[in-house]
């Protein structure tokens, strides 16, 4: 799982990222921290077979639309074929799986100008069908040809196998008329009438996941193996478990008091009738926004004591130069 950009860039100082002592942390960081441990616990804990297959349907220019695209005022956007002129939408799942990508598209021609004294008239727009370039994250994976009627409106629908994680699917207008790309406008003014035919977008739907992978993903095999503890047995397994996942995640051996501290967290769900894996996952998120796995807060025996110099443990060792050789854990 990816989560870099999912989060602002931190503070830093004294030449780290991640020491404790020279950060602060905004209420925006924390919110931020909190989305990215659920979005990695989704990845662990999520069934692909039982996430829903949802159609999501929109009018075109309420998804993700490129600057230069020009919305017409009434939900529907006109690309043309500068070769930045694209719309789509973003799927987020932490599995493989396959989407439908359906829009309703059509050719448009802007309406003919009157001539500009001393210029000469615009080119009339070539005899062909327009291209959309279909893209998953910039790459071309199919092409449709629109139909070159102006009163011919049609579904177009392309099934793309996506992998896991964020990705950008998009419906792009190439520049394959031989025709010179619009000169440049000032931010926020639309761009003038320019030679050749357009596409316009009605609205985009995507429907998916379909043909998920079957199962629970491999991380929660690793984790929780194939059985769960018996209904009462929950705190007991669990402590077992965070007391190694913990050495890990804080980079120490943990004390008694987070240990009671997380299975408590833990045995409020399982009050409530929660399953085993929900209890645990409680936890975990509390794991992953806790200082002791954010910042690196070995505990240093000199600290206020001016030029006092005192051994630290095999841990503190351990994790001073993980970071000082990696810049990581």
């Amino acid at each position: 799982v990816s989560l870099a950009g999912d989060l602002p860039i931190d503070t830093s100082g004294e030449g780290f990222d991640n020491l404790a002592d020279a950060l602060s942390t905004s209420s925006l960081l924390v919110e931020r921290l909190l989305a990215a441990a659920d979005r990695t616990l989704d990845a662990v804990f999520v069934d692909p077979s039982r996430v829903p297959r949802t159609a999501r349907r929109r009018p075109a220019a309420e998804v993700e639309v490129a600057q230069n695209a020009r919305p017409t005022g009434d939900g529907r956007v006109v690309l043309a074929h500068f070769g930045s002129d694209d719309l789509g939408v973003t799927v987020d799942e932490p599995f493989e799986a396959t989407w439908k990508l359906r829009a309703r598209l059509g050719t448009w021609k802007d309406p003919p100008k009157p001539p500009v004294p001393g210029q000469p008239p615009l080119p009339p727009p070539p005899p062909h069908a327009p291209r959309v370039q279909v893209t998953v994250d910039g790459q071309q994976v199919d092409v449709l040809r629109v139909d070159e009627s102006e009163r011919v409106r049609r579904v177009y629908e392309v099934e793309l196998r996506v992998p896991a994680g964020r990705h950008r699917l998009r419906l792009r207008v190439p520049n394959d008329q031989g025709l010179p790309p619009p000169p440049p406008t000032a931010p926020g003014t639309k761009p003038p009438p320019q030679p050749g035919v357009k596409v316009i977008a009605e609205w985009v739907e995507i429907e998916g996941p379909i043909a998920p992978p079957p199962g629970r993903s491999a991380a929660y095999e690793r984790l929780f193996g194939a059985v769960s503890p018996a209904r009462g047995q929950e705190a007991e397994a669990a402590r077992s478990f965070l007391a190694g996942f913990l050495v890990r995640a804080y980079r120490r051996p943990p004390t008694a008091a987070e240990l009671d501290e997380l299975v408590a967290l833990g045995s409020r769900a399982w009050a409530r009738g929660a399953s085993y894996e929900a209890g645990v996952r409680l936890a975990l998120r509390a794991v992953l926004v806790s200082p002791a796995f954010l910042f690196r807060t070995d505990f240093d025996p000199a600290r206020g004591r001016p030029g006092g110099i005192a051994p630290i443990d095999d841990w503190a060792l351990a994790s001073r130069l993980s970071y000082f050789l990696w810049s990581s854990m």
